[in-house]
C-alpha cells in the first residue's frame, strides 16, 4: 500500500516534467521510436526531478524549518524553561524536606543489600554437586 502511495506522489511530482517533455517530443510511431522515447524520458526525468526539488520543494522546507525555529525560540523554549525551573524548585524543596528520611531509607537499603550479598556468598560456596543433589532430593 505504501509503495502505491509513494508511486502516486512521485508521478504527481513528475507530471509537470512529463507535460513539458511530451510537448517537446514527437509521438513514437514504431517500437524503436518508442524505445528511444522511453530512453529520452528516462535520461531527462532524474535531472528534471532534481531541478524541481531544488527550486520548489527545498525552499518550502527551508522556510518551514526557519518558521519552526522561530516559533520554538519565541514561544516554546521559554515555556519549557519556566516549567523546568518550577519542577526543579519543587523537587529541590521536597528533597530538602525529606533529606533525613531519604538518608535513613538509603542506609536501610544498604544494610539489606549487605545481608543479601552475604547470603549469596554462602550459596556460592556450596558446590555444583551439592546444588544438584538438593534439586533432586529436596
Amino acid at each position: 500500500m505504501r509503495t502505491i502511495i509513494v508511486l502516486f506522489i512521485l508521478l504527481g511530482m513528475a507530471s509537470p516534467v512529463f507535460a513539458q517533455e511530451f510537448n517537446q517530443l514527437e509521438a513514437p510511431e514504431t517500437i524503436e521510436d518508442a524505445k528511444e522515447f522511453g530512453r529520452q524520458i528516462g535520461e531527462q526525468l532524474p535531472d528534471e526531478m532534481k531541478k524541481i526539488f531544488d527550486t520548489e520543494a527545498m525552499p518550502i522546507w527551508e522556510n518551514m524549518w526557519a518558521l519552526a525555529g522561530e516559533i520554538w525560540e519565541q514561544y516554546i523554549i521559554g515555556w519549557i524553561d519556566a516549567i523546568v525551573a518550577n519542577l526543579v524548585g519543587l523537587v529541590g524543596k521536597e528533597i530538602e524536606k525529606r533529606g533525613p528520611e531519604i538518608q535513613a531509607e538509603f542506609e536501610k537499603e544498604k544494610e539489606e543489600l549487605k545481608k543479601e550479598l552475604q547470603n549469596e556468598a554462602k550459596d556460592a560456596s556450596i558446590g555444583l554437586w551439592e546444588r544438584f543433589k538438593s534439586l533432586l532430593f529436596d
